[in-house]
């Protein structure tokens, strides 16, 4: 029995981990148009154009932000489960 709590501790120990690298991906998205990232002129842009390109650049790091944390919370989730049965079959 000793075997199966230090695998599902492990377990949850690893799981943890990587929701945790997760969260960090997650929160380090920046919303940072091309032509700001590369230096690029933008003499020849509009404000609507540059505009539109902020707004595009902020939906897609909100989607993959998103995206991020819902795995996160997934992986946390099964962290919190894996450690939980580890603490019941320590019962036993």
């Amino acid at each position: 029995m000793k075997i199966l709590v230090l695998s599902l501790s492990i377990a949850a120990a690893v799981s943890g981990l990587i929701a945790a690298w997760y969260w960090n991906k997650a929160a380090n998205f920046f919303a940072v148009p091309g032509w700001v990232q590369h230096h690029f002129e933008t003499t020849g842009m509009d404000w609507e154009a540059k505009s539109k390109d902020w707004i595009n650049h902020l939906q897609m790091t909100l989607l993959q932000g998103g995206r991020l944390n819902s795995i996160a919370a997934r992986w946390t989730a099964i962290a919190a489960a894996l450690g939980g049965a580890a603490a019941i079959a320590g019962l036993y």
